[in-house]
């Protein structure tokens, strides 16, 4: 609070008793320059002693220098206000407080001093706060450009993702039309190969159901999509993508080793072999789709304890293990922790 107030009301008491003791000196060296030759530091001396001892003797019988009481008065409405209102207080507090104690002591000028001084800092602070609401709104705008900027850009990627998407898309129908193509010859190959004693459990008994559900699969997996943070609707995979994810998924066995995603569909041989699984299995390859892709974040994601833990150990254990997925997806040992418990069902 001494800086903020230091200069604002004249000299301090040791300002004034250094400035008459400076006065003294001039008045007794300009008596000893008066006195006969040989008496000038008598003289000097004599005047020294004499202001000395009157001031002295004032200050005893409560006639001290109006100037030095003051200040001294003024300092200790100072330190009255620091020790009540503490040394980091705000400025324009400390102002109206040392006003008011000013004017009940009837100090009107220097209480003036403190009212302008602290309109000063309020005006000053007014416009410290236009400059840096300016400064921020100049930034926010900068990150808005920024943004608008980046938005469009993506923009233009997803319309031409999408473009190139169904250009493949109607380039692999015409192929699988196509019996000399290769990529019609590449699907049926591995339809044959693929171990169709699984598969008939689910689905029709024709060795080429395999093979049709591989190619309407794909063409199906070619046409998910998804929204990105910028709203554009943008394909879920990459142009070559969609035959490993339809392998993948025809492949693909559950706890149990029978085929998770072929056993839950309904391939009815009087309507052709087309892909026709349900809605929530189409949602559900949709999201592991999403999830291979890096499109899903991890972070925000919690799986809760399946119904068929019941041990305290084995549910803190999942809930400890998901905790430290959230953090790092990669975790191998919460990775471990959640297949030991998932095999526990088996």
């Amino acid at each position: 609070m001494a800086n903020v107030v230091s200069g604002l009301f004249g000299l301090s008491p040791e300002q004034v008793i250094q400035q008459q003791q400076t006065m003294d000196k001039q008045e007794a060296a300009q008596l000893g320059a008066l006195m006969p030759a040989g008496y000038g530091a008598v003289g000097y001396g004599m005047s020294r002693l004499g202001s000395g001892a009157i001031r002295g003797l004032s200050e005893v019988f409560g006639m001290g220098d109006p100037t030095l009481m003051k200040a001294r008065d003024i300092e200790q409405i100072m330190k009255d206000t620091q020790s009540d209102l503490g040394a980091n207080a705000d400025p324009a507090t400390v102002y109206q407080s040392l006003y008011n104690r000013l004017s009940d002591k009837g100090y009107s000028n220097e209480a003036m001093f403190a009212l302008d001084a602290r309109q000063k800092y309020l005006d000053n602070q007014r416009t410290f706060d236009l400059k840096q609401q300016e400064v921020d709104a100049a930034k926010a705008q900068a990150a808005t450009n920024a943004n608008i900027k980046t938005a469009d850009f993506v923009r233009k990627v997803a319309v031409q993702e999408n473009k190139v998407n169904q250009q493949n898309l109607q380039q692999v129908i015409k192929d699988y039309n196509n019996e000399d193509s290769d990529l019609y010859k590449q699907t049926k190959a591995w339809g044959e190969n693929f171990d169709s004693a699984g598969w008939f459990e689910f689905a029709p008994d024709d060795p080429e159901a395999v093979t049709n559900a591989l190619r309407s699969l794909h063409k199906e997996l070619m046409q998910l999509t998804y929204v990105d943070e910028y709203g554009n609707t943008r394909p879920i995979l990459k142009p070559g993508e969609a035959m490993k994810a339809a392998q993948t998924i025809l492949s693909e066995k559950d706890d149990k080793g029978e085929l998770k995603y072929v056993k839950k569909g309904n391939w009815n041989p009087f309507v052709g072999t087309e892909v026709t699984l349900p809605s929530d299995i189409k949602s559900e390859i949709k999201t592991w789709l999403m999830d291979q892709a890096g499109l899903i974040d991890h972070k925000d994601s919690y799986e809760t304890a399946p119904e068929w833990l019941t041990e305290a150990d084995d549910i803190s254990m999942w809930n400890t293990a998901q905790e430290r997925l959230k953090n790092n997806p990669n975790d191998s040992t919460a990775l471990n922790a959640i297949n030991i418990l998932r095999n526990q069902k088996k």
